[in-house]
């Protein structure tokens, strides 16, 4: 897997997260619009009904001075006395029916007011959960990058046990051959064991073959004790070369340009390097320093070894973004592995300069 495979993997679960959680920000701010909205309409509709209102007061005053005029003239007006009744009561109705809608249109508001209050609250608890996803997504992606680096140093080691138990076996082979010239007795071992390979590759029946087979183990059970590992070795086995990346990121404090090597190997390595132990692990940190200063041209006044956290890095005091060459790895028991300069990706970088920058 590449790094990028490790930040994928890494940062799915919190993007669906975040993503949900926008959506779910996005809804909530249109329903509070909606409500916020609603509560208005409603207000201005009491407002107006309330204009109504005082009119229809208005009127009922009139109905009740003229109706006060058709009875001072009963006798003449009996008729139209009636009418203005009758128009009074459907005033007085059209008054009550106002009245209560302005009650009905200020519990309306008020509940929308509420409904409003507590979508803030949903709103204010949907950035604080965005926000610790958002942590989440940049600690995710740290430690993608330290997972790579730390399968990639565990890679470099396995190599260099490889390579040292490919030494072993060479020597082992070595001496056998020797010895085939100089002791007559490991001679006819070897020749044995050559015939009996022979007669176990030719058509011959099961008995024979059961026979040959048990010969053949017990011969070169006699070379591998004399010889140990004299014939695990792969005759078309070579030494091993292979192709890595080195991450970097630049950072700008000030006006000086500094830029940050990743290294595969732990703080742990480097203060066994610091102290000077015999570990294989902090031999091979040390090759891979030596590799880094003569490549990039490092020195003490342009470049520091730091523990930053578990892992440890090169503090360049230049930008390496123009640089195409290849640091080259030689193991210590042969082969090479050869590190690519790539600088970190963005996510990545940017999941650092939010560690740098979190309160």
């Amino acid at each position: 897997m590449v790094l990028s495979d490790y930040v994928r993997n890494r940062s799915r679960e919190p993007l669906d997260a975040i993503r949900e959680l926008d959506r779910l920000t996005e809804q909530h701010r249109r329903d509070r619009a909606a409500a916020e909205q609603r509560a208005r309409r409603d207000r201005d509709e009491a407002d107006r009904l309330r204009a109504v209102l005082e009119e229809r007061n208005a009127s009922r005053k009139q109905f009740e001075t003229m109706a006060n005029e058709v009875r001072q003239q009963i006798s003449l007006l009996e008729t139209r006395l009636k009418e203005r009744e009758a128009e009074l009561g459907k005033a007085s109705d059209l008054v009550k029916e106002t009245e209560n809608l302005i009650a009905q249109q200020r519990r309306s508001a008020e509940i929308e007011y509420s409904t409003a209050q507590g979508l803030i609250q949903e709103l204010a608890k949907c950035e604080q959960e965005r926000a610790r996803q958002q942590r989440r997504l940049a600690e995710a992606r740290r430690s993608a990058l330290n997972e790579c680096l730390g399968d990639q140093w565990a890679r470099m080691v396995e190599l260099t046990r490889s390579q040292e138990h490919r030494l072993h076996l060479i020597a082992a082979r070595n001496a056998l051959d020797a010895a085939r010239h100089d002791d007559p007795e490991v001679s006819a071992l070897y020749e044995a064991r050559t015939e009996w390979k022979r007669i176990l590759a030719s058509p011959v029946p099961s008995l024979v073959m059961n026979s040959a087979r048990a010969e053949l183990e017990r011969v070169e059970s006699e070379l591998d004790k004399r010889f140990p590992g004299c014939l695990a070795l792969d005759p078309k086995a070579v030494s091993v070369d292979e192709i890595e990346e080195l991450f970097f990121s630049i950072s700008e404090p000030g006006l000086e340009t500094v830029s940050l090597v990743h290294l595969p190997f732990g703080g742990d390595t480097w203060d066994s390097v610091s102290r000077g132990d015999g570990d294989p692990r902090a031999h091979l940190a040390v090759r891979m320093a030596w590799a880094l200063i003569t490549t990039l041209g490092l020195s003490s006044d342009n470049a520091e070894f730091v523990r930053e956290g578990a892992r440890c890095v090169v503090r360049v005091n230049r930008n390496l973004a123009r640089v195409t060459d290849t640091v080259t790895l030689p193991l210590p028991q042969g082969g090479t592995v050869s590190f690519i300069m790539n600088p970190l990706p963005n996510e990545v970088r940017e999941a650092f300069n939010d560690e740098d920058t979190a309160p």
